[in-house]
C-alpha cells in the first residue's frame, strides 16, 4: 500500500534492494492512504508492516495513533505481528513514550529492535513470544537463503544477530509508556511536536532512556537473546560472531553492541585484545573495571573507601549490563558482606552499608525473597540510631523511602 503514484510508478528502481519486489507476482500494490486500505479491506493478515513517512507530514500522524492501531489489530490473525518503524532522529523522549504507551494500550506485548543508529522497529502482537517461537524463526532463517543472503549484507549472519538488537523487552516498553498521553485523531499532538524536535535536530538517546528505569534490569531477562539462550550469557563463539557484525562489519557497525560485546569477551577471557582493539566505543579504563568484579582476597576491614569503590562500580554495572553484556551483580553483594561482618551492627558505615545493598537489589532483584529482607534489615538497623547521631536526617530520609517500598509489596 503505498499512497504515492510516483513511487509505486518506480517501485522497480528499488528491487536491488527489496528482492525484486515489483516483479514477484504475490505482491500486488494499492496506491492509497493506508489507513483507508485497511479500515476497507475484508481480510486478516499475519503479519502487517507500517513504514510511514516521518511524523511531521501531514496525514502521517494518523498512523501512529490509537485509531489507526485498533484498526490493525482488528486485522492481524489471532497470534499475528503488527512491526512499525520509528525514527529516532528528529524526536524526542515524551513522543517515543507516547508512541509506546498507544501500542501497549491496543496489543499485550510490544518491543522496539534497533535497526541503525537512529531507526527502531516496533513489534506488537497480543500472543506473548516463546522461545519455541524463537526456535522455528532460527529454522526459518536458515532455510531461507534469499532472507539470509539480504541481512548478511547488513552485517547478520545468524539469528542471534537479530535478537541482541532488541533494545526494549515487552515490560520495559509498557513502563515506558505508562502515563503518558495518548496519540488519538480528535486530540492530536505528534506532528506539532516532531516538527520541533526537526528544528532543533533532537536525536532520542534510547540507551540512557532505557536505563534510567528501574524496570530495565529485570526486563533483560525477558529479552529475546535473553530467552533464547535461557538466560544464560553469549558463548565466546557467538561473542566471536557478534564482534563481526558489530565491530568489524562496515553495515552492521553498532557502537553500543560493540562495547557490549568487548565488554564480555574481556571478561570470559576470550579476547586479550579487548583493552585496546576498540578504545572509540569501549575505553581501556572502563574494561579494567571489570577486575573488581573478579574474587579478590578482602582486606581485614571494611572502610569507606571500599564502599565508594562498590558505588562506582555499581555505576559501571548499571551503564553496561545488557543482553549481551550480562555483568554479575552478585560479586557487588560479596564485598557488601564483607561490609557487615567486619563492621559494628551499630556503626554508619554498617548503615551505609545497608542502604547501597538495598539500592542494588532494587535495582537487579527486587523480589519479596531478596529486596524485602533487605530493606527491614535497615529498619531494623536505623531503629536503634540516635537521633543525636550526625547526618541521622539522611539516614531518616533513607527510611521513609524504604519503608514506603515496604508499603507497595503489601
Amino acid at each position: 500500500v503505498e499512497i504515492s503514484k510516483v513511487l509505486a510508478k518506480n517501485a522497480s528502481y528499488f528491487d536491488e534492494y527489496n528482492g525484486g519486489v515489483s516483479e514477484n507476482a504475490k505482491v500486488s500494490f494499492h496506491t492509497m492512504d493506508a489507513f483507508r486500505y485497511l479500515e476497507g479491506i475484508q481480510k486478516k493478515f499475519d503479519v502487517i508492516v507500517s513504514e510511514p513517512s516521518n511524523p511531521w507530514v501531514t496525514g502521517v500522524e494518523n498512523l501512529f495513533s490509537d485509531d489507526f492501531y485498533k484498526i490493525a489489530k482488528r486485522k492481524l490473525t489471532e497470534d499475528g505481528l503488527y512491526v512499525q518503524w520509528l525514527q529516532g532522529y528528529a524526536f524526542n523522549e515524551s513522543l517515543v513514550r507516547s508512541v509506546l504507551r498507544t501500542l501497549n494500550d491496543n496489543f499485550k506485548s510490544v518491543r522496539v529492535i534497533q535497526m541503525m543508529t537512529t531507526d527502531f522497529a516496533l513489534v506488537a502482537s497480543d500472543s506473548p513470544i516463546a522461545w519455541e517461537d524463537l526456535e522455528r524463526a532460527k529454522e526459518r532463517f536458515y532455510r531461507n537463503p534469499l532472507a539470509r543472503t539480504r541481512l548478511l549484507k547488513s552485517g547478520v549472519d545468524r539469528i542471534e544477530s537479530i535478537f541482541a538488537l532488541e533494545m526494549i523487552p515487552d515490560t520495559l516498553s509498557r513502563a515506558l509508556g505508562k502515563d503518558y498521553p495518548l496519540i488519538t485523531l480528535d486530540k492530536p499532538f505528534l506532528s506539532t511536536q516532531a516538527v520541533k524536535a526537526f528544528f532543533v535536530r533532537n536525536i532520542i538517546k534510547l540507551d540512557a532512556l532505557r536505563k534510567s528505569m528501574k524496570e530495565y534490569y529485570p526486563s533483560v531477562q525477558r529479552g529475546l537473546l535473553s530467552m533464547y539462550l535461557k538466560e544464560k550469557p553469549p558463548s565466546e563463539e557467538l561473542l566471536s560472531a557478534f564482534q563481526e557484525s558489530f565491530c568489524e562489519h562496515k553495515v552492521g557497525e553498532n557502537d553500543r553492541l560493540c562495547a557490549e560485546t568487548t565488554l564480555m569477551q574481556r571478561w570470559s577471557g576470550s579476547d586479550q585484545k579487548g583493552l585496546s582493539r576498540y578504545p572509540s566505543v569501549l575505553p581501556t579504563k572502563e574494561i579494567r573495571k571489570l577486575a573488581f568484579f573478579r574474587p579478590t582476597k578482602e582486606s581485614k576491614r571494611f572502610e569507606d573507601s571500599h564502599l565508594d569503590a562498590i558505588r562506582q562500580h555499581f555505576g559501571f554495572f548499571k551503564t553496561m549490563y545488557s543482553q549481551v553484556a550480562k555483568i554479575p551483580y552478585e560479586p557487588l553483594l560479596t564485598k557488601l558482606n564483607h561490609c557487615f561482618a567486619t563492621n559494628s551492627p551499630t556503626g554508619i558505615l554498617y548503615g551505609d552499608c545497608l542502604l547501597q545493598r538495598a539500592a542494588i537489589l532494587e535495582i537487579v532483584e527486587p523480589t519479596e525473597a531478596r529486596f524485602l529482607p533487605a530493606l527491614q534489615d535497615y529498619q531494623i538497623w536505623f531503629s536503634t540510631l540516635p537521633s543525636s547521631t550526625k547526618g541521622y536526617r539522611h539516614f531518616e530520609e533513607a527510611n521513609k523511602i524504604l519503608t514506603q517500598l515496604i508499603a507497595d509489596f503489601h
